[in-house]
């Protein structure tokens, strides 16, 4: 990775580059302007010429064109290193402790072996979950520090509205001091309709199938395979979004999987998971589809958030859309 004179700020207060950037280098009183415009102009030519030929969209500029797509490429350049870090603290340990656990916040919480914490031992604080003086949030399911939002908002409002009992992972790269929490709110319509839940309570033999990612879904989704398992008593849901290949460094592929009750109509359990895979565990988890038991050992899984009580059909579809957010493949499915 190149070094970013301001990396080191956008990880610590967990701000979007793709929001900041623009308001930083219009403000240069601000204290991280002599850094972003440092690396706004440390930018090569080839790095430059290789923004250009993957990011048209951000090109089509008729005010100051160069300065523009100086600006684009470092955005894209800070989000894919927050998201590079990002992953690699979810992958590793530090003196035996995941981060953001390894203060003295966590010293009274219970970490499961999942790395994840029940979200009402924690208080809740405008969109986000207080310990002590400092503030976290779930980690984002994609490079995009918001891939989470809806997702969060939907769990922090039952978990505290309902009393669900959710465990979540919280983001590695998120500790912020009460003092300077601001966080960004967002709006955008995300819901799930419901499914034959009939057809499936009578389910006898597995219905699964694959999508193509269509030019509604985010850029870096390549695949998306599901499928319904049935049992005597019960019906696994398990759907995995593989990304594109050139994204592998960036983000994992999104796993969710639940657990229907045909006599009751209700999901039982539900959890949603990054995996990610080297380069030669990618290739051979491209050899099969989600319903076949080999894909359980390839790659490494890291649960986003986990719930193992009964909740509603609505409720599962969602944690669902919510989970799989850009992908216009899962919402349609659900429609």
């Amino acid at each position: 990775m190149k070094f970013l004179n301001s990396l080191e700020y956008f990880i610590k207060t967990a701000e979007e580059p793709f929001f900041m950037v623009s308001e930083i280098l219009d403000n240069p009183q601000h204290t991280i302007y002599p850094a972003v415009y440092t690396d706004l102009n440390n930018l090569t030519e080839d790095e430059l010429d290789e923004f250009s030929k993957k990011h048209h969209k951000y090109l089509d500029l008729r005010i100051n064109p160069e300065f523009e797509k100086k600006k684009w490429c470092l955005i894209n350049l800070l989000q894919d290193y927050l998201a590079i870090s990002k992953n690699k603290l979810l992958t590793t340990k530090e003196a035996g402790i995941s981060v953001p656990y390894n203060n003295t916040d966590f010293t009274n919480i219970h970490i499961d072996k999942h790395n994840m914490v029940n979200i009402l031992d924690l208080d809740q604080l405008r969109g986000g979950l207080a310990v002590n003086e400092h503030v976290y949030r779930l980690c984002p399911v994609l490079a995009n520090l918001n891939s989470s939002y809806w997702l969060f908002n939907l769990i922090i409002n039952e978990s505290y509205s309902n009393k669900r009992n959710f465990k979540i992972r919280l983001d590695p790269l998120t500790r912020i001091h009460k003092e300077y929490y601001n966080p960004m709110f967002y709006m955008m319509n995300v819901y799930g309709v419901k499914l034959d839940w009939v057809r499936l309570s009578q389910l006898r033999d597995e219905d699964h199938g694959e999508f193509l990612a269509d030019e509604a879904s985010s850029s870096s989704i390549g695949v998306t395979q599901y499928t319904w398992t049935p049992s005597t008593y019960e019906v696994h849901f398990t759907c995995e979004e593989l990304p594109k290949k050139e994204k592998l460094t960036t983000r994992g592929s999104r796993y969710f999987h639940a657990i229907f009750d045909k006599k009751t109509g209700c999901i039982i359990h539900c959890d949603g998971a990054l995996r990610f895979y080297t380069s030669e565990e990618f290739e051979l988890r491209g050899q099969y589809h989600i319903r076949k038991s080999e894909v359980r050992k390839i790659g490494r899984r890291v649960k986003v958030f986990q719930i193992d009580e009964e909740i509603d059909q609505q409720l599962f579809m969602d944690l669902a859309t919510t989970f799989f957010v850009w992908n216009h493949d899962v919402l349609k499915y659900f429609q």
